[in-house]
């Protein structure tokens, strides 16, 4: 059992590494912005969407966060019917 959880994290791990963000080049804030401007305009919907400046994070934080906002923004998507989203 051991052999295959560690298997299976390893699988995981390699598919969450494959899977790219705009992270390395846009930074935090500038890829949650992106990401905002990217559903509001395939959604067609009014979207605020606020993002300060924030300082330097380490890349693993910085994923989370990330993945958290793509996560409830696809949230959105399937399951609100929203016209407007802030």
């Amino acid at each position: 059992q051991t052999t295959v959880r560690d298997g299976i994290g390893e699988a995981r791990r390699s598919i969450q590494a494959l899977r790219a963000t705009p992270l390395a080049d846009l930074g935090l804030s500038e890829a949650l912005r992106q990401l905002c401007r990217s559903y509001a305009e395939r959604l067609a919907i009014d979207f605020d969407c606020v993002v300060d400046e924030v300082g330097a994070l380490d890349p693993a934080t910085e994923q989370a966060i990330y993945r958290t906002a793509e996560a409830a923004l696809a949230n959105v998507e399937q399951h609100a019917g929203a016209a407007q989203v802030g």
